[in-house]
């Protein structure tokens, strides 16, 4: 459990990493997992109660107001927050919709979607041809990848030596470093 609410998983409430367990073969009651995860990261249950972003801007720790301040906070969170919905697609994928009186068919999420047929539903894929593919890729306006604020803080976390962060933790200490770096430059 350690690992896991201090990985990818540490915005995940006691159910979630409950349902984990039992994927790993860990039958452990829920009473408990919620008793432990109180015990083992008390800071962290009662963060999940409230509203963190609206507390960090409050407490002035984000300013919203502000271009490079918002991009940095995107460029300090973005694989962390990646790696939480890449977590929590397989959660979900785990789970197995059961049949009702309604429309629904039943089954897992990833299942239904990809093979619709073995479900008694219908696929309605139906392949495009490639002179309309080739049509429409001809209309598309790409906007520059390329983004000022992303390479400034590319060169910034190069030059001070500040690795990608792994979680919430270490994307919050990057962002102030950077946003520092960003408003009071190299020196101070």
């Amino acid at each position: 459990m350690a690992e896991l609410i201090s990985g990818p998983c540490s915005s995940m409430g006691y159910r979630s990493i409950w349902h984990i367990l039992e994927m790993e073969g860990l039958r452990v009651p829920r009473v408990i997992v919620q008793d432990l995860l109180k015990e083992m990261d008390p800071e962290g249950t009662e963060q999940r109660r409230k509203h963190r972003l609206k507390r960090r801007i409050v407490s002035g720790i984000v300013d919203n107001s502000s271009e490079t301040s918002m991009e940095c906070l995107w460029y300090c969170f973005n694989e962390v927050l990646q790696a939480e919905l890449d977590s929590v697609k397989e959660h979900w994928n785990t789970h197995r919709i059961r049949k009702s009186r309604s429309d629904t068919v039943p089954g897992r999420p990833d299942s239904l979607y990809f093979l619709p047929e073995l479900h008694g539903a219908r696929d309605c894929l139906f392949e495009v041809p490639a002179a309309e593919v080739d049509l429409g890729s001809q209309h598309i306006i790409e906007d520059s990848p390329e983004n000022d604020h992303q390479e400034y803080f590319d060169y910034a976390g190069d030059n001070l030596s500040i690795p990608l962060a792994r979680d919430w933790e270490e994307a919050l200490e990057m962002y102030r470093k950077l946003t520092h770096v960003a408003i009071h430059g190299y020196d101070a």
